[in-house]
């Protein structure tokens, strides 16, 4: 996804960043130790390799850092809003007239907004392909926007020690194409079956109490 790519681009720079900056200063310091020229004094070496060089190169890499924030803040407007719900330890995810659990679909090439929620303790949406991590924390709504450029299964996970069976607390994002997309999103809305019972058996990972909370519901 476009915010995935802005924040690998970001890493690489930091890192390529970080690693020139090292190598220049062991470079200058050698080279202060091994020959230093006549004119340059050790007060001229402090001030340039240990105040000037970091200050000039951290401040060029703080601007960046900004600009890539600013355009992933300005996220775009969506054509879809899907309701994702975290709760120990699986996802419940709702569209409009229906629900699904532990996966998403979405049209490949289209903005989707997501709306994070927590129904019990603080989790964390990511999924690295398409966007960074965001906390879901209980009475507070966060919002991503998510687009996939190209159709595929991404893999998601909670990014935040929830307890319990945390690690196994994985989601998958479908990106399908339209007409797909379209024809699954129709399947869906016609009635189901005892598939909640069967769910709450097999799938999702719960307490006694709060499976007998959810039947009742």
């Amino acid at each position: 996804g476009p915010a995935a790519a802005e924040i690998a681009e970001l890493s690489w720079v930091l890192i390529a960043g970080g690693g020139a900056v090292f190598l220049l200063v062991i470079a200058a310091l050698v080279g202060a130790l091994w020959s230093r020229p006549a004119w340059l004094s050790r007060e001229r070496f402090v001030i340039a390799a240990g105040g000037a060089f970091p200050v000039t190169v951290l401040s060029v890499l703080l601007l960046y850092v900004y600009s890539v924030g600013e355009r992933l803040h300005a996220q775009p407007e969506a054509q879809l809003r899907i309701e994702v719900t975290a709760e120990q330890w699986w996802w419940r995810v709702r569209y409009p007239g229906f629900e699904t659990a532990n996966e998403i679909r979405i049209p490949a090439g289209q903005s989707v907004e997501l709306v994070l929620l927590s129904a019990d303790v603080i989790h964390s949406f990511w999924v690295p392909s398409l966007a960074g991590k965001v906390d879901m924390i209980p009475g507070r709504a966060n919002r991503l926007v998510v687009s996939a450029k190209e159709e595929g299964v991404y893999r998601g996970q909670c990014a935040e020690f929830c307890g319990g069976p945390h690690a196994l607390m994985a989601l998958h994002v479908a990106a399908q194409s339209q007409s797909e997309f379209d024809a699954w999103r129709a399947q869906q809305q016609r009635p189901a079956s005892a598939g909640h019972a069967l769910f709450l058996a097999r799938c999702a990972v719960r307490s006694e109490e709060h499976t007998s909370e959810l039947q009742s519901r």
